[in-house]
C-alpha cells in the first residue's frame, strides 16, 4: 500500500491478470482471432512491433542517457574497474556522443519500416 494505496495482494492480481489476458490474446491470434487485424497486422505482430522497434531502442537511450550524462563518474568507474584508464574513456565517450545518436537512428529507421 506504499505508493498506489492497494494492498500488495490486489495489486499482483492484477498483474497476474493483465499477463494472463494478453497471453490469451496472443493464443487466440492464431486460431480464433486470427484474422482480426489492425493496420494490416495481428495482436501477435503488433506486439512484436511494438517491443523490437519501439520499447527496446527507447529503454536503450534512455539508459545510454541516464548512464552517460546522470550517473556521477566516479560511481560508473567503480562500475567499470576492469577497464584500464584508456578503456574506459573511449566506453564513457561512446555512452556519452555515439550511443544516443545510434539509438535514436535506430529507432526512426525501425518506426518508419
Amino acid at each position: 500500500e506504499e505508493r498506489f494505496g492497494m494492498p500488495r495482494h490486489k495489486s499482483a492480481l492484477l498483474v497476474v491478470g493483465s499477463v494472463a489476458l494478453l497471453s490469451v490474446i496472443s493464443l487466440l491470434s492464431y486460431n480464433a482471432i486470427g484474422e482480426l487485424r489492425m493496420g494490416g497486422r495481428n495482436f501477435n505482430d503488433i506486439m512484436d512491433y511494438f517491443s523490437n522497434q519501439i520499447l527496446l531502442p527507447v529503454g536503450g537511450l534512455l539508459i545510454a542517457v541516464f548512464v552517460g550524462w546522470a550517473v556521477d563518474k566516479s560511481d560508473s568507474r567503480d562500475e567499470l574497474a576492469s577497464l584500464n584508464t584508456a578503456g574506459y574513456a573511449i566506453w564513457h565517450f561512446l555512452i556519452r556522443f555515439v550511443v544516443p545518436p545510434a539509438l535514436a537512428v535506430i529507432f526512426v529507421m525501425g518506426v518508419m519500416a
